[in-house]
């Protein structure tokens, strides 16, 4: 079966030029169908004369500012076209749905929308950070920010089978990040917490520090989206700041080191992050993408159906004892 994926094409800070260039490159590469959600003059306008069978464009009238408020988003701009995207995976029209709009706008829209996961009660956003011995899923990045210790156990589960995907690690080992390796460290969340994953998880190793993301040999850490987020924003500044102060981009050395850097952090090579935890398959992509990281973000949500991963993410959380 071909599948069928939606690009939110008013989505991202120079739409619809990335999602079209992305679309035109996808379907001349690979097995599967565009549908491009938005302005349907503007999309005919920016896409050649007579472009391929396998892209289709649904009208979608309305646009949403990147400041907007996301509930106001979901509720009076029905015709915007992050809501008619979510609407197209609803009514089985689309396989997932992929947008560098309003990351708030798009989570609101596929909750409201399409509903959690069987045993999920929040969904949560897994990043992947980079690190001695390779990559680490940390979840949540920005979606929860007032967190019980359930919803860190659901967040476990969802970057375990994450990364058993995204990293091919057939037994991922999980770590809930805390100010201190002790079990009895950190506070009521963290500590509660803790005996869950413990009880649940045969791949919980116990807490982590901050600095054992970069230096650790984990696959996932654990935490709610307020200090995942915090945590995401200061990697990203150390790493921009400790380039501005001691690489020289005119020196040929260094600016190859500044490449082989990039090349880890750089979010087009990944394309965007799964809203993990709801009932369909939606990519939200950083509102800098270009095509390269709007085509990778189609590829891993073909990547997210070919897995099932929310029917693997569903039946663990049936077992779970809380």
């Amino acid at each position: 079966m071909t599948l069928r994926i939606a690009i939110d094409a008013m989505g991202g800070d120079n739409f619809p030029s990335p999602n079209i260039k992305a679309a035109l490159e996808l379907v001349n590469e690979e097995s599967i169908e565009i549908v491009l959600v938005g302005k349907k003059d503007l999309l005919k306008k920016n896409l050649p004369d007579s472009f391929p069978e396998s892209i289709s464009i649904v009208h979608a009238p309305e646009m949403v500012d990147m400041n907007e408020s996301p509930t106001a988003v979901f509720r009076k701009k029905k015709e915007a076209s992050i809501n008619v995207a979510m609407n197209l995976m609803f009514n089985g029209r689309v396989d997932a749905v992929v947008s560098a709009g309003n990351t708030g706008a798009a989570m609101a829209s596929a909750t409201f929308t399409l509903g959690r996961l069987q045993g999920i009660t929040r969904p949560a956003i897994p990043i992947l950070i980079p690190g001695i011995h390779g990559r680490t899923v940390m979840i949540d990045a920005g979606a929860n920010v007032d967190c019980k210790p359930n919803h860190l156990l659901e967040f476990a589960v969802m970057g375990k089978y994450y990364a058993k995907l995204i990293m091919g690690k057939e037994d991922p080992t999980i770590a809930l990040l805390n100010i201190g390796e002790e079990e009895s460290k950190g506070d009521n969340l963290t500590v509660s917490a803790y005996r869950l994953l413990e009880g649940n998880l045969e791949g919980f190793i116990g807490n982590v520090e901050g600095h054992q993301i970069i230096t650790g040999e984990q696959d996932v850490v654990v935490c709610d989206g307020f200090i995942g987020n915090v945590l995401l924003k200061f990697i990203e500044g150390i790493v921009s700041g400790l380039v501005g102060m001691f690489f020289d981009r005119q020196n040929e050395r260094d600016n190859e080191i500044l490449k082989q850097i990039s090349y880890k952090f750089e979010y087009d090579e990944t394309g965007g992050a799964p809203l993990l935890g709801v009932n369909g398959v939606v990519i939200i992509s950083h509102g800098k993408s270009n095509s390269k990281a709007i085509k990778n973000a189609v590829l891993l949500a073909k990547q997210l159906i070919e897995h099932d991963i929310n029917r693997r993410i569903s039946m663990e959380m049936e077992k779970m004892v809380i």
